[in-house]
């Protein structure tokens, strides 16, 4: 693989816990996955929508392969990752505007990487003209870490946790992202195979 000059497509996804309500055994205890926690989000549709269990997170090249991915409890902040997930081989970074903050931009100054983290909108401070042309061409790249999400989740149940504790759903969530490097790497290989034949 070529890995210098890449860039680097940050995210995070929700992960359901495996035990995600208050139950209680017969002796009263509860038995929720003490490991996971809390994590408040606001939806699609605007509402405020409130899970207990992990986060999963990913880095991923601009081929779609995931370089790195690191799980933590629920109501870890998706930034509190950010430079772990980073490989020292990419000249760009790409993450929604949850990633946005002048600690980031002090860490990729320092690595002299290229910020395109998307810009964000603060109270009495709205996005002027060029932010939102900024957003609207990074968006197109950083969008390449949500197809992994959905086919991770449609296809592996990645949104959901199969076992109790941290260290046990960090390395069932490792072995799914290297599934899906398998499979997006079998199309790669079809793709190149096919630009191949087209030139032959």
């Amino acid at each position: 693989m070529v890995q210098k000059g890449s860039v680097s497509i940050i995210d995070a996804t929700v992960i359901k816990a495996l035990n995600n309500r208050p139950n209680i055994n017969k002796a009263g205890a509860n038995i929720q996955d003490k490991d996971a926690s809390y994590n408040v989000k606001t939806g699609s549709d605007g509402k405020m929508k409130t899970t207990y269990g992990f986060k999963g997170h990913i880095a991923c090249d601009e081929d779609g392969l995931i370089t790195k991915a690191v799980v933590t409890t629920g109501k870890s902040h998706d930034s509190q990752v950010f430079e772990e997930l980073l490989t020292g081989h990419e000249v760009e970074v790409y993450a929604d505007s949850a990633y946005a903050s002048e600690k980031t931009e002090q860490q990729l100054k320092s690595k002299g990487i290229k910020n395109k983290i998307l810009k964000r909108a603060y109270r009495n401070k709205p996005l002027i003209k060029e932010d939102k042309a900024f957003n609207r061409v990074c968006s197109g790249i950083r969008s390449r870490v949500e197809s992994i999400f959905g086919l991770g989740k449609m296809h592996l149940g990645m949104g959901q946790a199969r076992y109790k504790g941290l260290k046990r759903n960090a390395l069932s969530f490792s072995m799914r992202c290297l599934v899906l490097n398998l499979k997006r790497a079998t199309t790669i290989k079809k793709e190149l195979e096919q630009l191949q034949a087209n030139y032959a």
